[in-house]
């Protein structure tokens, strides 16, 4: 599943919450679900295996949280079943 995160998740999104971090408003808008956690190197929903990100998204991530400025940027996961 392709994952668009936008200027719009940049600019509202709070980097330092896992629950409303520019990742998780992408993730939460693209699985239509808001029982989900954003970490460094992978997204946690309730009762599902873990979700891990490519290592790019995580520094990208990573710079967020450091304050670091990104411009939008997409990605793609596999949804365990």
């Amino acid at each position: 599943m392709k994952i668009q995160v936008t200027q719009e998740d940049i600019d509202k999104g709070n980097p330092k919450d896992c629950k409303d971090c520019p990742v998780w408003r992408a993730l939460s808008r693209a699985l239509k679900r808001k029982d989900l956690s954003v970490g460094i190197w992978s997204c946690f929903i309730r009762k599902a295996p873990p979700i891990t990100f490519p290592e790019n998204v995580a520094i990208l991530i990573e710079n967020m949280i450091d304050g670091k400025e990104v411009e939008p940027f997409e990605f793609n996961i596999e949804i365990p079943s």
